[in-house]
């Protein structure tokens, strides 16, 4: 359970970093990338790496607790880009919004890197995803640890 949790974060964060490294926020509407499979491609990362850290903590109440409001809050987040982004790009978004879908694959297509930046990663602040990532894996090892020491 736990490398399948940890699979399902690291997976998670990989698809946020490559979304993050080819995002050209608000000076392009992205469509090459993760952003030609899904149009969320962040949001599909953040979740799994949600549900990861919930795995991990082997807790079903706060599995619900996370995933309820949080799909409520990205639901609502996503239709406030998804106006926005029709504003910002009216000749392209609404093509490209019938074409790909919001959160789940239609289609699997060969992937690549290409149009990946560590500049465009950096200016997505996607070092806070993954430092916030390590400290929550090491949070989680240490308190598994203290309540090991407890048990004897």
């Amino acid at each position: 359970m736990v490398i399948g949790s940890l699979a399902l974060l690291t997976l998670g964060l990989a698809i946020r970093s490559w979304s993050a490294g080819t995002l050209m926020k608000s000076r392009q509407l992205t469509t090459s990338g993760p952003y030609a499979v899904v149009r969320n491609p962040l949001y599909v990362g953040s979740f799994m790496m949600m549900l990861g850290f919930c795995l991990l903590c082997r807790d079903i109440p706060t599995t619900v607790f996370v995933f309820g409001p949080m799909a409520l809050l990205y639901w609502v987040q996503v239709q406030f880009e998804e106006i926005r982004l029709a504003k910002l790009f009216p000749d392209t978004w609404q093509q490209y919004r019938q074409a790909t879908p919001r959160f789940i694959p239609s289609k699997l297509q060969r992937l690549s890197l290409r149009g990946w930046s560590w500049r465009e990663w950096m200016d997505n602040r996607e070092y806070k995803a993954v430092s916030a990532s390590v400290v929550g894996i090491l949070g989680i090892y240490a308190w598994y640890l203290f309540c090991m020491g407890q048990a004897t």
